[in-house]
């Protein structure tokens, strides 16, 4: 092989690495994040008001209305009226706390991240066995011999 030839080879796969990386990092960075914090200015922070008292009732009774909620808290042995009285009971600190916590559940779950952080892996594992010259070979069960 010439010198030439050889340094083809050995550079095509660091290229393809940095190609992948480039791809992944682009891909994971466009997925959106679940938060994010940064400082802010007195001003703004004192001009945004919280959401009134009856907001917060609004959107937890909202989330009551709900029947897998009203079945879970039915087995937990609470009827709706005596959440009613509770949530009345709150003041209005706890009340947004609760409203505010209630928005951050995710009901189904968040598949599509899983399902990304997967795939990458995946391509990533292929990657590598593929830099090292490894080859994958999958074989059925053998027959017992007796």
């Amino acid at each position: 092989m010439h010198r030439c030839d050889r340094g083809l080879v050995t550079r095509l796969p660091g290229r393809l690495l940095a190609c992948y990386l480039a791809a992944a990092t682009a891909l994971l960075g466009a997925l959106p994040r679940e938060a994010a914090a940064a400082l802010v200015p007195t001003t703004l922070a004192a001009a945004e008001q919280a959401p009134g008292r009856a907001e917060d009732l609004a959107r937890l009774q909202g989330l009551l209305e709900r029947k897998i909620v009203q079945q879970r808290l039915a087995d937990l042995g609470f009827s709706a009226e005596e959440i009613r009285a509770r949530l009345e009971a709150l003041d209005d600190q706890r009340l947004h706390e609760l409203a505010v916590r209630v928005d951050g559940l995710v009901p189904a779950g968040d598949a599509g991240s899983v399902l990304v952080a997967l795939a990458v892996i995946v391509l990533l594992v292929i990657l590598i066995l593929y830099l090292m010259d490894r080859k994958i070979i999958i074989t059925g069960p053998q027959p017992q011999q007796r």
